[in-house]
């Protein structure tokens, strides 16, 4: 999975062995759908912006994984670790923190570390999680989105999903909380789609 560990010393990249800090969610400004048959509709970006402590890294990183719409669900707690869903709202199964938090589950997090909690997500039971990391290359969504751009440099890369390959080290249990399991979140046949 490597990238060499000098790239690690001011944070690395998402890719390899590391200790999941943890995650919140986020809520972004209003803005205009730019393309398809809802184009000029609002939306209000919602997101989950995990952290991780690379193997060999000095300090943490973070990335942003897509949730949808923030008006299709509750409010966000002021810490940011708890999404409120009153209507027994998930996360889209095919959404970046729905993939995410999918194959974290898949990976070996145990479930019942999760409660069934209808009315909330929160995924602290998760943090301090000894993961491996794979930010695999995604040729449909490369196909179905375009190339992403970066913006300093100008060049273009193939489109990429975060997931979780292994869980190699649980945290204690002690970290359990109200939360709903990752697999309801993320829309699977035991929860609500």
């Amino acid at each position: 999975m490597g990238s060499r560990p000098s790239t690690y010393k001011s944070g690395g990249y998402l890719t390899g062995t590391c200790v999941f800090v943890g995650s919140r969610f986020l809520v972004g400004d209003e803005t205009k759908i730019k393309s398809g048959e809802r184009r000029g509709e609002p939306f209000t970006p919602l997101s989950v912006e995990i952290e991780a402590l690379m193997d060999g890294a000095e300090k943490s990183i973070t990335k942003r994984l897509l949730v949808g719409d923030a008006a299709k669900f509750g409010a966000v707690s002021k810490d940011g670790m708890t999404l409120s869903t009153p209507e027994g709202q998930s996360l889209g199964k095919n959404s970046e923190a729905g993939i995410f938090f999918t194959s974290f589950c898949e990976a070996g997090f145990p479930e019942d570390r999760l409660s069934d909690d209808d009315t909330i997500i929160n995924f602290e039971p998760m943090a301090g999680s000894r993961v491996t990391f794979d930010n695999a290359v995604d040729a449909e969504k490369t196909k179905r989105q375009g190339k992403e751009k970066n913006k300093e440099t100008g060049k273009e890369y193939d489109r990429r999903t975060l997931r979780i390959s292994s869980v190699i080290e649980l945290p204690a249990e002690s970290r359990k909380t109200a939360s709903r399991t990752a697999t309801k979140a993320a829309g699977k046949p035991n929860g609500r789609a």
